[in-house]
């Protein structure tokens, strides 16, 4: 089918996600679930010095306001009352789609006009490195990371380097900063990608000013992911030939906010792939050199990671296999043993899902061997069981990238009965969510009664073993399976096991006798 001129577009910029050849530049919509809307801000700025005099269709009120509230209070009184409306302690994943794609993505540089801390929280939250630089004299103080948000107006926390009120862009624009230079090399190699502004934006028409004289000496493509989509944003955008995207085209009938949203998400998920495509690519056609792991490496790492915190252990497992890589054959079953041992030494869901992940978008998801990913499956879960999980832990994506030939929901609950079996057999404990995770895996598994024979026994057997001792009030994966596709003829989604598949798991049943 061919595909329409939204999708093209959006095929494009996640090409250039995912070959890294853009950089970001955010704006209000990608905070606004975190921090107050303008007219709020404005609202309470007007309630602590007199506002009435101004003209509100000024394109400069905003900057106005904020030069009268400096007046007032001094440019310490100005940033103690952004930080009261601006600073975060706590990143919350469902609010923040932007900054987790923009993580996810690993982009080196990040520019923003946002005052708040919000993306320096969620890369705290992960434990992610992350230089911060609000001047180009912060480049000198900090120490060297792979990624960096420069804060092209400042924030409050630096009161010389902030831009938000009229005075302040008058200096702006009269001097050029260290921070505009710095722009403008990054963009000798790289397009501009605008995310979240709308025309709303009090700072937007300075910010295209800003960025006049930088665009006109590079022929480089800009886009802007609008937050907002309107006839006068868009007016704005072709003065400067930047190429608007308007998520609502994509996703008709959805709010503004929700269409971005999902927009963000869908462009994740297109370069995600592309990425791993083009690293996995490389590895079985040569256009991509691929870093050979020897035997010594691959030991040295067996010996140091069961000694080691989670983090010390992941980073070095990280390190090695890293890129475009090519593990000896006769080592698979140790990189597979490495893995669980990672699980074992995880110790909240945000580790499991890091394992989950990086094993999804790097060469191991292809081990040839499914037993040893089928076993490393079973790790993750009896993982989630022993950190007491109360949200998902997306570790079906391991092995379920690009559709290719690797464990899949076709296995998923005969491969919960095991892990039941496991934690059972070792007098493990259950813990409170578990359960109830199992429960809701079991909605997207290939259907147990489907399986033959002796599977469908093992796996009724020690599935209802594992509820009985759970003691939950939660229905059983065996009788919420029933109640799906017998009552509610739910269609099955999930793929039949292969014959491979159903080899495989009855070697691991046998093993377990």
């Amino acid at each position: 089918m061919q595909k329409n001129s939204s999708e093209k577009q959006l095929d494009t910029l996640a090409r250039m996600v995912a070959n890294k050849k853009v950089i970001p530049f955010l704006g209000a919509g990608t905070s606004i679930e975190f921090n107050p809307s303008w007219d709020n801000l404005i609202k309470d700025m007007g309630s602590k010095v007199d506002l009435s005099h101004l003209n509100t269709q000024d394109t400069d009120y905003f900057l106005n306001a904020a030069q009268l509230f400096e007046n007032k209070f001094g440019r310490k009184g100005l940033c103690t009352f952004l930080r009261s409306q601006f600073q975060i302690s706590e990143f919350i994943d469902d609010k923040g789609t932007a900054d987790l794609m923009l993580m996810s993505n690993a982009f080196p540089i990040t520019y923003t006009t946002n005052f708040d801390n919000v993306y320096e929280t969620m890369m705290k939250k992960y434990n992610r490195d992350l230089n911060v630089i609000c001047s180009a004299n912060d480049f000198e103080k900090n120490t060297p990371s792979p990624k960096t948000l420069i804060k092209f107006h400042g924030d409050y926390n630096h009161p010389d380097n902030l831009i938000i009120t009229k005075n302040d862009y008058k200096h702006r624009m009269k001097v050029r900063s260290g921070l505009d230079i710095m722009l403008e090399s990054h963009l000798m190699t790289n397009n501009l990608l605008f995310i979240g502004y709308s025309f709303r934006d009090p700072d937007l028409q300075k910010i295209f000013l800003e960025l006049e004289n930088i665009l006109a000496k590079r022929s480089i493509s800009v886009y802007m992911i609008a937050f907002e989509y309107s006839d006068s944003l868009q007016r704005e955008c072709n003065k400067y030939a930047i190429t608007l995207i308007d998520p609502t085209k994509m996703f008709p009938g959805k709010h503004p906010k929700v269409a971005f949203q999902l927009y963000l998400q869908k462009l994740n998920d297109r370069s995600q792939r592309l990425f791993s495509s083009a690293q996995f690519h490389g590895l079985f056609y040569g256009s991509v050199p691929v870093k050979g792991v020897t035997n010594m490496e691959i030991e040295t790492l067996s010996r140091n990671i069961p000694n080691e915190t989670f983090d010390n252990a992941f980073s070095e497992f990280e390190h090695l296999y890293s890129g475009p890589i090519q593990i000896p054959k006769d080592r698979f079953k140790t990189v597979s043993e490495q893995i669980g041992i990672l699980c074992n030494k995880a110790v909240n869901s945000q580790q499991l899902q890091k394992i989950a992940t990086y094993v999804s978008y790097t060469y191991l998801t292809r081990i040839p061997d499914k037993e040893l990913m089928f076993n490393n499956m079973i790790d993750l879960l009896k993982g989630a069981n022993r950190n007491n999980i109360s949200g998902k832990i997306d570790f079906m994506s391991y092995g379920s990238v690009l559709n290719w030939e690797v464990p899949d929901p076709s296995v998923l609950i005969a491969i919960m009965a095991l892990t039941c079996s496991d934690i059972l057999k070792n007098n493990e404990p259950i813990l409170n969510h578990f359960p109830d995770y199992l429960v809701t895996l079991s909605e997207i598994a290939y259907p147990y009664c489907l399986l033959p024979n002796d599977l469908k026994e093992f796996t009724e057997k020690w599935l209802t073993k594992f509820h009985e001792s759970a003691h939950t009030p939660r229905d059983s994966p065996i009788y919420w399976q029933h109640h799906l596709f017998f009552e509610l003829h739910q269609n099955i989604r999930a793929r039949k096991p292969t014959d491979d598949d159903i080899s495989i798991l009855r070697k691991l049943i046998n093993q377990r006798k």
